[in-house]
């Protein structure tokens, strides 16, 4: 299988609280290291696994500046075919509008068997850029595997899906091979859940 992971490259969360500068505005991260996001992490090496384990290839690309090359780096040195930087503001960016840039960065790369994103950013905390990039519409069948009460899945998947008119197939509980079993039964063309 062919996958394209999305990554994100964020202010290091460890770093001295004095290199981070706030003057009222937009913090000032200038003098922080970038590392890879906790949830590019995990996205990283379940892509890595199934490319590996299917015999496919691995594809990588970051939306930014500068900063996201060390999340592209790190791609490359765990074994990516390819990588991709979408010049892009360094801050903060409106989610849509980085759904769509990384959807046609997406393209630039070429078809993948499988896109695989972060449940959220872990600088912004906003988890709604993975929905908007999966771009589900009324064909689509939507799986929800994890707690409907939980702000992400009911705010960015189930009430998106129904506000497109998709079909939100709900699982009780995880269980890895029952979730298996849904995807194929219930023919699901997205999913949602915890890493």
């Amino acid at each position: 299988m062919d996958v394209t992971v999305f990554l994100k490259a964020i202010p290091d969360p460890a770093a001295p609280p004095e290199t981070f500068v706030f003057d009222g505005g937009a913090p000032d991260t200038s003098a922080v290291p970038f590392v890879l996001g906790p949830f590019e992490e995990n996205s990283l090496e379940l892509g890595l696994r199934i490319a590996e384990g299917t015999g496919g290839s691995l594809r990588a690309l970051a939306m930014g500046g500068k900063e996201q090359d060390k999340a592209l780096r790190t791609a490359l040195a765990l074994g990516a075919a390819a990588v991709l930087r979408i010049e892009g503001p360094s801050s903060w960016a409106d989610p849509l509008v980085t759904a769509r840039l990384l959807s046609a960065g997406a393209d630039r790369l070429g078809a993948a068997d499988l896109y695989v994103a972060g449940r959220q950013a872990g600088d912004w905390d906003r988890s709604v850029t993975g929905a908007l990039l999966a771009g589900y519409n009324k064909d689509d069948r939507v799986l929800i595997a994890m707690p409907i009460w939980h702000s992400s899945p009911l705010n960015n998947w189930f009430i998106g899906a129904q506000y497109v008119g998709a079909t939100a197939v709900l699982l009780r509980e995880y269980q890895p091979s029952a979730f298996l079993d849904v995807i194929q039964n219930e023919r699901c063309t997205a999913y949602f859940r915890a890493p």
